[in-house]
């Protein structure tokens, strides 16, 4: 039975390497995976969270650009790269609406610096 499972043990292990949208900093201190696990939940509900607040004020521009303002340094932070922000076993739901942040974002962010 074990020989079923090799077969193809090098080449899928090789084709898998998931990557951290994380910083690794971040997980210095987490001693266990059950840590590691905990962190990474709590800044998915603090991202979830300024999606949330980003859905409510879709029409509001000034508080978009105060979301956006906290939303850059938290990012920047977080994240390996603030434009990915969701993991590659996301529901199509989930990355539809990061997305949709994340344009958002970064549109405000262009219009900042035109100014």
């Amino acid at each position: 039975m074990s020989t079923i499972f090799d077969l193809g043990k090098e080449i899928l292990k090789s084709e898998s390497n998931r990557k951290s949208i994380y910083k690794k900093d971040l997980f210095k201190e987490c001693l266990t995976d059950k840590q590691k696990k905990s962190l990474r939940i709590k800044l998915r509900r603090k991202k979830d969270s300024f999606i949330a607040c980003y859905l409510a004020n879709k029409k509001n521009e000034t508080k978009l650009k105060e979301l956006y303002n906290v939303w850059k340094q938290y990012a920047e932070q977080v994240y390996n790269d603030i434009n990915i922000i969701v993991d590659n076993n996301s529901t199509n739901e989930n990355i539809k609406i990061c997305n949709e942040f994340i344009t958002k974002m970064k549109s405000i962010a262009e219009q900042q610096t035109k100014k």
